[in-house]
């Protein structure tokens, strides 16, 4: 019930699309996530510390809802469906995780999820953050509209290696549960073989 009262909230918004000034913003310098409709311009701003309001781009591990119910527990994240990030791209990098970078004319398809702020503390400590990875919020693509959303990725990051066999499983059987592309399940594939 709790899950469908949050899905009827973010239908209720309307047509979102995120103000697209900047690909990618520190998270420390981003005290509140914009939220603005195209048509007119009017933006919302939905307050990061708001235990409903989080949104989150998952294009690894954590794409897996099992891993999620691991890592934050059953009422504490929402899983909207497939997204997509223009002007990046996926690989594994040098200690065998997911990761991504920007590149033109690249795209990383993942899944979103809205997430409590309980959820972003745990997911901040499995990631290493801010150690490992950054939090950085990014403009995804969900439904046909824009939203900013957090993610993480290690920055500045030009390593690569092949992950594990069990952490791949886990990659590709939540990109699979989320019935992300064909393409780009080959492409996770690939990056394996």
């Amino acid at each position: 019930m709790k899950k469908l009262k949050i899905l009827l909230m973010l239908l209720a918004l309307g047509s979102l699309t995120a103000c697209a000034s900047q690909k990618t913003v520190p998270i420390e310098n981003q005290q509140e996530i914009a939220i603005s409709d195209s048509k007119n311009n009017d933006s919302q701003f939905l307050k990061l510390d708001s235990e409903v309001n989080i949104f989150y781009f998952a294009y690894g591990s954590n794409m897996s809802t099992s891993r999620m119910l691991q890592r934050c527990g059953e009422d504490n994240f929402l899983d909207l469906g497939q997204a997509k990030l223009a002007d990046y791209d996926f690989y594994f990098y040098g200690r065998g995780y997911a990761n991504i970078k920007e590149k033109a004319s690249q795209e990383v398809e993942g899944v979103l999820f809205r997430i409590s702020d309980t959820c972003l503390r745990a997911l901040d400590q499995v990631e290493g953050y801010p150690n490992v990875y950054q939090r950085r919020i990014v403009k995804v693509n969900f439904d046909q509209k824009n939203i900013l959303a957090q993610v993480y990725l290690v920055e500045n990051d030009q390593t690569f290696a092949q992950p594990s066999e069990e952490y791949y499983q886990v990659v590709l059987s939540g990109a699979e549960e989320h019935g992300l592309s064909a393409a780009y399940l080959a492409k996770i594939k690939a990056l394996f073989n």
